[in-house]
């Protein structure tokens, strides 16, 4: 006996957006013909018409559903984790279940919000009150409050009272309660059901989410503007460009514990002051405002690398001081390479971290064709004499945790059917991911522990590193003075990441 598809058991309709998502996802819209996906589902042209009046209605009734479920289902969740105190991974679990269970799901949203955002962006419109009450929610909880017991329940006689599995008749209804109820200090609240328990879906805490509110904001803003982008074309901004000044909040200590031993190392190696390497999680925001004025099509950006040049130690606990700007922009009818750079101090340590982002943007080519990529595909092996430093087993959960610590949740590093869709094997770990992993195996083995003596790190990042992954470091030591930092599986292999590191005495080649 055949095996059925659950989709293949329901109503004609039913089986026909199957179909559409499915075929729709492999192979795009414009290649679709209406016909491949009536003899699909076993029916004729007619038929189908029969129920969407054309190939533009049934795209819109499979964006509409996937939409509609998302409308339905995440107020509820909302409203359940905040009622019963259950934690905030049940938004992230729903999140990661609803598109592993139909990895097509996400191949057709990655396809719709690369390939026709200009259709798209108003489909989108619809979640975006859910979007909004998502926001109010993670905002309840990024201020880290005193835990107490006098916190205001949702609930019955809480500011956002509903009756149990009621509905709301408006979206807007569950907005003004998250409105509602952050300005009632839910927040405490939030916290305590974070801290009620330990367990979490993968190795790393969903508290620390907690402080990824300016991450979160920049992810969304550079989704939406994607979608929201406007067809005219801007001119390109002048470099150097003025500089973005933020105060930011510090990583709290136990973030800076979690994302050092995550990455292999030891905190030890850093009483008193932030990791340079976590630069990430509060730069990157910054960095996305720089970055927000430039005419490309920002979904397409690549992490090409990185460079950090430490001059004094962060302290732990101080508000970080974090200016950004536009460096250079390097331009051709294919491609454009954008340098951002960001500087960090406090109060006691200005100016003690400087950072340049490395930035790949593909571009479409005149009449209209799709962005090719001339970037340098030369390939950099790991030499055969390097030494190994360290010897890296990654889960496939380590893209969710890198992202839980700097908020880097872009669904490519995480969702493997969205990074399928994207064109990998599985979910892809951050480029800043291998690049921690990088930096604390020259801590901990070049350098006895000694952090405080690393000056200067540059990295490249030539391939993707697909999860679950084994991959070594390894260094080979120069007498130009700067020592060659690799990730690749063994020496002799292709390299992930290459670049070089100084210490204290030695100066970057």
């Amino acid at each position: 006996m055949v095996a059925v598809r659950p989709a293949e058991q329901g109503s004609v309709r039913e089986r026909l957006l199957a179909a559409a998502t499915r075929i729709f996802a492999e192979r795009g819209f414009e290649a679709t013909p209406i016909q491949a996906i009536a003899d699909a589902v076993g029916v004729t042209k007619p038929a189908l018409l029969h129920h969407f009046p054309s190939k533009e209605h049934l795209r819109r009734e499979v964006l509409g559903a996937i939409l509609a479920y998302w409308n339905e289902r995440l107020p509820r969740l909302l409203l359940a984790a905040t009622a019963s105190n259950e934690r905030f991974d049940s938004v992230f679990g729903e999140v990661y279940r609803f598109f592993a269970s139909d990895p097509d799901r996400a191949r057709f949203i990655a396809r719709e919000a690369l390939d026709r955002p200009t259709e798209a962006r108003k489909l989108i419109k619809n979640a975006l009150p859910v979007l909004e009450a998502i926001a109010g929610y993670i905002r309840v909880g990024q201020a880290h409050g005193r835990p107490h017991d006098r916190g205001l329940r949702i609930g019955w006689r809480g500011p956002c009272a509903i009756r149990p599995r009621a509905r709301p008749h408006r979206q807007s209804e569950l907005v003004s309660c998250a409105r509602r109820a952050r300005r009632a200090d839910q927040r405490d609240f939030a916290l305590r059901a974070l801290q009620r328990t330990e367990k979490t879906m993968t190795g790393v805490s969903l508290r620390h989410v907690l402080e990824q509110g300016p991450m979160l904001r920049s992810i969304g803003k550079v989704a939406l503007g994607t979608l929201f982008r406007g067809d005219g074309k801007k001119a390109r901004p002048a470099v150097p460009g003025p500089w973005i000044t933020e105060e930011i909040a510090p990583p709290s200590p136990a973030l800076v514990r979690a994302f050092v031993k995550n990455a292999g190392g030891d905190p030890a190696s850093y009483k008193g002051t932030v990791p340079p390497h976590l630069f990430s999680q509060w730069a990157l925001p910054v960095a996305a405002r720089a970055l927000g004025d430039l005419p490309y099509p920002m979904a397409r950006v690549v992490n090409a690398g990185c460079r950090i040049d430490m001059t004094s130690p962060l302290p732990v606990g101080e508000p970080l001081v974090v200016r950004a700007r536009l460096e250079t922009i390097d331009e051709t009818d294919s491609r454009a390479i954008v340098t951002t750079r960001i500087v960090t101090g406090t109060a006691s340590a200005p100016d003690a971290l400087s950072a340049e982002l490395h930035t790949f943007i593909p571009l479409a080519k005149r009449g209209g064709d799709k962005p090719k990529s001339d970037r340098d595909k030369s390939v950099i092996n790991v030499p055969a004499e390097a030494r190994e430093l360290a010897y890296l087993r990654l889960s496939k959960s380590a893209g969710l945790d890198f992202a839980k610590l700097t908020g880097d949740f872009n669904p490519i590093h995480w969702v493997p059917a969205y990074a399928r869709a994207a064109g990998f094997k599985s979910s892809i770990l951050h480029g800043f991911g291998t690049f921690a992993f990088a930096v604390e195996a020259v801590v901990r083995r070049a350098l006895s522990g000694n952090a405080a003596a690393l000056t200067s790190v540059v990295a490249r990042f030539n391939r993707p590193l697909v999860l679950p992954a084994r991959a070594g470091v390894y260094t080979v030591a120069s007498d130009k003075g700067a020592n060659a930092l690799f990730v690749g599986t063994a020496p002799g292999s292709a390299a992930f990441l290459s670049g070089s590191f100084t210490t204290k005495g030695e100066t970057l080649s």
